[in-house]
């Protein structure tokens, strides 16, 4: 199958660091993939993903885009913030413009399309993330799951191959996580791949075509939900299922007459 997006041998460590973010990383993905990446805080998850799309530089190895390695003038990370998506953990990192028309609209206008072919590209992917509404609200006025689909909106305006979002479904409520994965699953159905950054193990047993972990700057594995939750020495990577523990159990108060 025709690689999409690929990082061999990727290392980096950011200024003032004495321990590398990345150490080594690599990892290959297809066309069409629902992609989970799982790591614990600090194993470079996200140090991976601004990889792929030029916000960061690598000290050393490759990042291929479509089987090219990505080119860093002006003109090259054009280029390939077109093809690869990147939606922020936090949606007020990505929306800067005064309403969400113009938030969406700023992608496509940067990539030379005219204004109404803008319009349209705009009208399109705001029916899709179901903020057709929101269209001339402020971004700053939107509530934190508005600001979600208006920044993923905003990537599939530039039309990529590969969405990479960050924790996306943190924090939304469960109404409007299922609404992001259905967004999710008709992307990948049309040939897009996503990669999710999660701590939901939940969502790579049951949504995931590849499971992607990773501890310590390195991908240890790439395999499927089942491969990856038969290994005992995984899942002990990844953490308790149940951050709760066995133990459950809840002190007893007795109310007694007098107390206040």
């Amino acid at each position: 199958m025709l690689s999409v997006l690929e990082w061999d041998d990727v290392h980096y460590t950011f200024p003032g660091a004495s321990m590398p973010a990345l150490g080594g990383a690599s990892l290959c993905l297809v066309y069409g993939q629902r992609v989970v990446l799982l790591g614990r805080n600090g194993a470079g998850k996200s140090t991976l993903l601004l990889h792929a799309n030029g916000i960061l530089r690598p000290s050393a190895g490759t990042v291929r885009v479509a089987g090219k390695p990505l080119d860093y003038s002006q003109r090259g990370l054009r280029i390939v913030r077109h093809q690869v998506g990147l939606v922020f953990q936090n949606p007020d990192d990505q929306l800067f413009s005064a309403s969400v028309a113009q938030d969406i609209s700023f992608g496509p206008l940067n990539m030379g399309l005219s204004i109404d072919a803008t319009r349209q590209r705009v009208s399109r992917v705001a029916v899709r993330c179901g903020v057709s509404d929101l269209l001339d609200r402020p971004t700053h006025a939107l509530s934190g799951g508005q600001k979600t689909r208006v920044a993923l909106a905003g990537v599939l305006a530039m039309e990529p191959q590969v969405i990479l979002a960050d924790e996306t479904t943190a924090g939304l409520d469960p109404w409007m996580q299922h609404q992001v994965f259905t967004i999710f699953n008709q992307l990948v159905a049309e040939g897009t791949t996503v990669l999710l950054a999660t701590h939901d193990l939940n969502v790579a047993r049951h949504w995931a075509d590849l499971v992607v972990v990773m501890e310590a700057g390195r991908v240890v594995t790439a395999d499927t939900p089942a491969q990856v939750f038969a290994d005992p020495t995984l899942c002990e990577l990844l953490g308790p299922s149940d951050p709760w523990g066995k133990d459950r159990t809840r002190p007893t108060f007795r109310y007694e007459a007098g107390q206040s």
